[in-house]
């Protein structure tokens, strides 16, 4: 093998063998960067509506398949983070409805909201068929 390099040395005075090395410095540091990125960006997306949930000491409803309704003080209705009008919901259920069957929704209710937006919005799951209905709340205070 060095024969042969010196060989094609002396044939071809540019000649310079090839790199059988991978420099991995800059995979590393574009990984290290976009890890950065993620852990300052993950806090940020999982903010939510800010509630404040009434205390309750309920069980907690375990389900696999799920969707969170959520009224804010101001009686704004979100479906999973995403704002909605009554008529929205209604209709997203009713489709979602159809194709799972063992759908629950969660309700999560700011204290301070009235009672008939959360009325309606309780009426609006059942007319679209969904049974299993849970309400969020926090756990009281020992």
């Amino acid at each position: 093998m060095k024969r042969r390099k010196r060989i094609l040395k002396r044939l071809v005075p540019d000649y310079q063998p090839p790199l059988s090395d991978i420099n991995i410095t800059p995979l590393v540091d574009v990984s290290f960067t976009i890890l950065i990125i993620f852990i300052l960006v993950a806090p940020i997306l999982e903010q939510g509506i800010n509630l404040v949930l009434p205390r309750s000491k309920a069980s907690k409803i375990e389900s696999e398949e799920s969707l969170t309704v959520e009224i804010d003080q101001k009686g704004w209705i979100f479906l999973d983070g995403e704002r909605v009008t009554i008529e929205t919901l209604r209709n997203t259920l009713l489709t979602i409805a159809q194709v799972k069957e063992n759908l629950t929704i969660l309700i999560k209710a700011d204290y301070r909201n009235s009672y008939g937006t959360v009325v309606d919005v309780l009426d609006t799951i059942k007319n679209a068929g969904i049974e299993k209905i849970g309400i969020v709340t926090r756990e009281k205070a020992k």
